[in-house]
C-alpha cells in the first residue's frame, strides 16, 4: 500500500475490531508505530466515532464502526444475492440456518436465524464451526487447534467425534448427521468473489421431510446458489 498512514489507520481498526479493547502500548508494539503518532491516529478515530476511549490507556470499537460493519454486510453483494434464497429455503424446511464467511482463518456471521419451535444447539456449539472452516480450506489440524483454544474444556470423547467429522468433510466435502432426536445438520462451502463461504442448516426439519428429501433439497439449493454466483 502506497499510503502508509492509511495502512496504519486500517491496521489499528482491524486489530481493535477483531481483538476488542487494546491499550495504546499494545497497539504501538504490535504495529511498530511510535506512541505520539498512534495517539494522533486514535484521537482522529475517536473524533470520527470509529473508536472510543475506555480510559486513558485503552480503546475499543465505537458505535460508528459497528454501524458501518452492519450496513456494509447488509448491502454487500454476497448478502443480497444469497440471503433471500437461504431464508426462503430455511422457512420452507423449518430449519435453523447459518451463513458464514471467512477471512484470515477468522469466521464471521453473514446471516443466521433460529426458529423458536426448532431450537437446538448452534453450529458453533456442536462443533460445526471447525467443520465449516475445514470445508473452507483451513487444514483440519489448524481447525482442531482453533477449536481447542476456543473451548479448552473439550473432553477427549468430544474431540474424537470432532476429528471424525473433520475427516468426513475432507472426504465428502459436506457433513450430514442424524440422531434419535432427529436433529440434522447439513453443511456446504463455496467461493464467492474470492471469499470462502460456509452454509449450514440444522434442526429437526418439517415433520414430513425424510433424510433423502432433505439431502436432495439442500443439494439443489447449493447448486442454485453456485449457478447464481457463476452468472455474476
Amino acid at each position: 500500500m502506497k499510503n502508509l498512514l492509511l495502512q496504519k489507520f486500517h491496521q489499528v481498526l482491524e486489530i481493535v475490531a477483531v481483538n476488542g479493547a487494546q491499550t495504546l502500548s499494545e497497539l504501538s508494539a504490535e504495529l511498530d508505530i511510535p506512541l505520539p503518532t498512534l495517539s494522533r491516529l486514535i484521537s482522529d478515530m475517536t473524533e470520527m466515532n470509529l473508536l472510543e476511549k475506555i480510559d486513558h490507556y485503552r480503546v475499543a470499537p465505537a458505535s460508528g464502526l459497528i454501524r458501518l460493519g452492519e450496513c456494509a454486510k447488509m448491502h454487500s453483494r454476497n448478502y443480497q444475492l444469497l440471503v433471500p434464497e437461504i431464508r426462503k429455503f430455511s422457512e420452507k424446511m423449518q430449519m435453523n440456518t447459518v451463513l458464514a464467511g471467512m477471512e484470515k482463518e477468522i469466521m464471521f456471521n453473514l446471516f443466521s436465524n433460529s426458529l423458536p419451535r426448532n431450537h437446538v444447539l448452534t453450529p458453533w456449539e456442536n462443533g460445526l464451526k471447525p467443520v465449516l472452516l475445514t470445508m473452507s480450506g483451513v487444514p483440519a489440524e489448524r481447525c482442531l487447534q482453533l477449536f481447542s483454544e476456543a473451548h479448552p474444556g473439550t473432553s477427549f470423547t468430544e474431540r474424537m467425534i470432532l476429528e471424525r467429522e473433520l475427516e468426513s468433510v475432507i472426504r465428502e466435502k459436506k457433513i450430514f448427521r442424524t440422531n434419535t432426536m432427529r436433529q440434522w445438520s447439513w453443511a456446504s462451502a463455496f467461493v464467492s468473489r474470492r471469499m470462502w463461504l460456509g452454509i449450514c442448516f440444522y434442526g429437526n426439519a418439517v415433520e414430513s421431510c425424510s433424510r433423502e428429501r432433505f439431502d436432495i433439497e439442500c443439494s439443489m439449493l447449493t447448486s442454485h446458489i453456485m449457478s447464481a454466483i457463476n452468472e455474476e
